[in-house]
């Protein structure tokens, strides 16, 4: 994000006067002319994301599926040992199938420049790093003999056994010889419109003699077929022979008008009851007739994926050949639920526990199962998922009513799913208290959420930095420095930039907090740069204290003193806005004003008012450096500063100047329709500051002002106001 910077309204402009060519004078100006001090605006506080593990490139756990890396012919040359394929191309489907089979290839990450040089023997193209070369030809090709206005053709097959495989080529295998009785058979008459003209066909296509129709099929079927230009129309059926002998066929024929255009070649059907041809390489007479030894060798060459598995059922019965059967089956990669549920009936447990994980039982039985033979996962099952939110601010630390309410709908909703997949278990595994912990403190259930944490045994994890990050989170909480700062300072160096980033922010708030001087992080979050810049923001903060001024400037070092006498009943009976008086006084002149010298350093300053406004109740301003600060005298103990171009507040002990954590902070804001509001609640942290503006579901611009009530147990209240920061 981009931060606006402007010069200082305080910077000396470096003028020099010189004169033209023409006599007219001119300025110069320097580099120093707008020298001072870029000042960062408020950043508004960016919306609530949804955060989740990624496996691959936005991609989310329910989405993460196999066919990301496509089976192609590219990933079977890789697995053949030849990662340069010229299929490389076919790996295309998905981003991750393209990244990948892009890493195999040895392309570099940037492309050197290709020279290309043409001459007498065509085009020369040198590379200086390995490139990838597509080349397109133009070849003359044979023109077809048949110049036919149509084809037709009609074949006939058997759907048990209806591919055949050279190489990766699928080819089908049609009938020409015997047919056998009581087998199933499919015809299919296929149309060809060669011509640039649309054909509209009456086609005529019948059973041969002897045969019944099956699948709704009809003996005679006479219909219209449109066939657009270029164009092939397939008509398949389906048939039995329930008798030997000799059949004949009327071919099928298509006619245009009263004319035929097309016939089919006719044939005689040899039926048997027994073949005499028999293809013994075909996996349907291996799964049903060979030996048992043969359909495992066959099962080891062959593609497991072209094949129904299910064809050998029946001989899973016998034990050593499911055995041998799911061996050989894992050993290439493949899981068949026929084969491996029979696991059941041979009191197979470790195959029986395969099965039922994949098998449709497991997601009819809840959420979460442990059990000796099923065991449900709803992260692996990917019907949940851990989700992180962030940032998220909640406006109220307290609940209204008795129930509580997650205002953010989709943490409501997240919480929810958490909790359905909890309810299936007798006892949370570390993993989920973890997450529940997480929940938790989103939803600022403190007490609950350091609950659950120290019932966690750090062995039972594997997830070390993150509960380490949270342990450290929660004794700056509980304010147990040494703790944190203990478990923050072994990751200061971590690998992970997010981590360790975390991590040196937890660091940095220590040693604020203590009172030691801070360097910037590297790269800091929207957070972390706030609380930098606010370091460095020019402010003046005002402490009354029974005859005392108390005056903290940082980066300013003359204000001018401004003494208004006011009526304090009449202040505080404009509440919420108690202390909005101030500004009543812009247009006023004051009772006394007063330039002084201050220091610049933050250190706070004692400013005795003169014995005759030392008693009455006063308005006090100081103004300088483009800084105001104004507040009603009136006695507490506290030292209060304002940091509004970056929406926090800073509560300290006016007696030693020692942070103030946990002193409750309530804000109401003015709409910009005149309309006060509640805005949010909280307390102050461990360096005693509170952000008061940061909300997910309202934006800074929607008020023009803010009240803000600091309120100790011990060293008293005061009011401040505070406008919206510039952005």
């Amino acid at each position: 994000e981009a931060a606006l910077s402007f010069a200082m309204a305080e910077a000396t402009m470096d003028v020099s006067e010189s004169e033209g060519a023409d006599g007219v004078v001119l300025f110069e100006m320097t580099a120093d002319t707008f020298a001072g001090e870029a000042v960062r605006l408020y950043r508004a506080l960016p919306p609530t994301k949804e955060w989740a593990e990624q496996n691959y490139y936005r991609v989310r756990a329910a989405e993460d599926l196999p066919a990301r890396l496509s089976a192609n012919a590219f990933w079977l040359d890789v697995a053949s040992g030849k990662a340069l394929s010229a299929n490389l191309l076919e790996a295309h489907r998905h981003l991750t199938d393209v990244i990948t089979a892009l890493a195999f290839c040895g392309l570099p990450f940037e492309a050197q420049p290709v020279a290309e040089t043409t001459g007498t023997n065509g085009l020369t193209l040198a590379a200086a790093s390995p490139v990838l070369l597509v080349t397109e030809q133009v070849l003359p090709a044979p023109v077809a003999a048949d110049d036919r206005p149509l084809l037709i053709a009609q074949q006939f097959f058997r759907p048990d056994d209806r591919y055949r495989f050279e190489g990766n080529e699928q080819i089908e295998k049609f009938i020409s010889g015997e047919f056998v009785r009581r087998v199933v058979y499919g015809g299919r008459v296929t149309l060809t419109n060669p011509t640039a003209s649309r054909r509209v066909l009456n086609v005529l296509r019948q059973l041969p003699l002897g045969a019944i129709p099956l699948r709704n099929g009809v003996m005679t079927d006479d219909g219209v077929v449109r066939l657009e230009p270029y164009t092939t129309e397939k008509i398949e059926y389906f048939f039995v022979f329930p008798f030997a002998g000799q059949f004949s066929q009327f071919p099928a024929q298509a006619a245009a008008g009263e004319s035929v255009v097309g016939r089919a070649e006719a044939q005689v059907f040899n039926v048997v009851n027994e073949p005499t041809e028999v293809d013994k390489t075909s996996w349907a007479w291996i799964s049903q007739y060979a030996p048992a030894d043969d359909v495992l060798a066959f099962l080891g060459k062959e593609n497991l994926r072209r094949l129904d598995l299910g064809e050998i059922a029946w001989r899973l019965k016998d034990r050593g050949f499911f055995t041998k059967a799911c061996d050989l089956l894992a050993s290439r990669g493949l899981f068949h639920d026929t084969t491996f549920s029979y696991s059941v009936h041979h009191k197979d447990a470790d195959r029986a526990r395969l099965w039922l994980a994949r098998s449709s039982l497991a997601g009819r039985v809840g959420l979460v199962l442990e059990s000796p033979l099923l065991k449900v996962d709803p992260v692996e099952a990917k019907v949940y998922e851990h989700l992180e939110y962030d940032p998220l601010v909640n406006p109220r630390v307290h609940p209204v009513g008795e129930k509580l309410k997650i205002l953010n709908t989709a943490l409501d909703a997240q919480y929810r799913a958490f909790l359905r997949t909890a309810a299936y278990r007798a006892e949370l595994p570390a993993s989920q208290r973890l997450a529940l912990v997480y929940y938790l403190l989103l939803q600022d259930r403190l007490a609950d959420g350091f609950a659950e944490l120290a019932k966690i045994n750090d062995k039972d994890l594997h997830e070390t930095v993150q509960v380490d990050y949270l342990r450290a989170w929660v004794a700056l909480r509980q304010l147990d420095v040494k703790r944190a700062a203990k478990l923050a300072e072994a990751y200061k160096d971590y690998p992970l930039p997010r981590w360790q980033s975390r991590f040196r922010a937890l660091t940095q708030a220590i040693a604020e907090a203590q009172g030691a001087e801070v360097a910037g992080l590297d790269e800091p979050n929207r957070q972390q740069d706030l609380d930098q810049q606010a370091e460095q923001s020019p402010s003046l903060d005002l402490a009354v204290e029974t005859g005392k001024l108390w005056l903290t400037a940082y980066a300013v070092g003359e204000v001018t003193l401004n003494l208004y006498p006011m009526d304090i009943e009449l202040m505080f009976s404009r509440k919420p806005f108690l202390s909005e008086g101030a500004t009543d006084f812009a247009v006023i002149r004051p009772a006394l004003s007063q330039t002084l010298k201050i220091k610049a350093n933050g250190e706070p300053e004692e400013l005795t008012l003169p014995a005759d406004y030392a008693k009455r109740n006063l308005m006090v301003e100081v103004v300088g450096k483009g800084r105001r600060a104004a507040t009603a005298w009136y006695a507490n103990q506290l030292r209060v500063r304002l940091i509004q171009d970056y929406g926090q507040i800073e509560v300290r002990s006016a007696a030693d100047g020692k942070p103030l954590p946990t002193t409750y902070i309530k804000v109401f804001a003015r709409g910009t329709n005149g309309r006060e509001q509640f805005w949010k609640d909280g307390y102050t942290d461990l360096r005693g500051r509170f952000d008061y503006l940061s909300r997910n579901d309202r934006k800074p611009e929607e008020a023009v002002e803010f009240s803000i009530l600091v309120l100790h147990p011990e060293l008293g209240a005061e009011i401040q106001n505070a406008t919206p920061p510039a952005r």
